[in-house]
């Protein structure tokens, strides 16, 4: 686990969510960071700390799907948590699987957010100690088995195999072993 405090960038155009948001992130210990628009956000440089983007649906402007979409195309990985007031369906899932770690509306349960921060947080973390690490890096070891934060590297054939496949494969070791034993 990393010594570096995270930090957690908030960014929505009503100015008491951002101060309540700050505020609550702030005493469970995270930094924080508050944009009152995308456009801010996006000109401001990112620190380089490990953390995560909690992101407003609806704003005037960039509204938080663009930015979500301007962020992947600077290869910006932060994990983002939505947050609306006026969220269907058909936005959260498109905001999930465009990468985000969780889709919450408003008014917004502390326990709620505070867990999804935490996730998000967690996931930034596993995936920079996977760049750090270097692609398959826990490939062969017995923990990487159960492990979910494998490193994969895009250009593997491992990387491409579906998670289908992998389980069959699986399941045919197992029976092979069965049989034999």
């Amino acid at each position: 686990m990393s010594t570096t405090q995270a930090c957690v960038s908030v960014v929505d155009d009503d100015a008491l969510v951002l101060k309540s948001l700050g505020r609550l992130l702030q005493s469970a210990g995270y930094t924080v960071q508050t944009f009152q628009s995308a456009e801010d956000f996006l000109v401001y440089p990112d620190g380089g700390a490990p953390g995560c983007i909690v992101i407003d649906l609806s704003m005037p402007g960039l509204n938080g799907l663009e930015l979500q979409q301007a962020l992947a195309s600077r290869a910006n990985r932060r994990p983002v948590v939505f947050i609306s007031g006026h969220g269907s369906v058909a936005t959260s899932v498109g905001a999930m699987k465009a990468g985000a770690v969780d889709f919450l509306t408003k008014p917004i349960d502390e326990t709620t957010l505070l867990g999804a921060v935490r996730a998000a947080i967690e996931k930034d973390r596993a995936a920079r100690e996977c760049a750090r690490r270097g692609p398959l890096s826990r490939i062969g070891s017995r923990r990487s088995r159960r492990a979910s934060t494998t490193c994969w590297s895009s250009s593997s054939p491992a990387a491409s195999t579906s998670r289908s496949a992998r389980r069959s494969a699986r399941r045919r070791r197992r029976s092979r072993s069965t049989a034999r034993g």
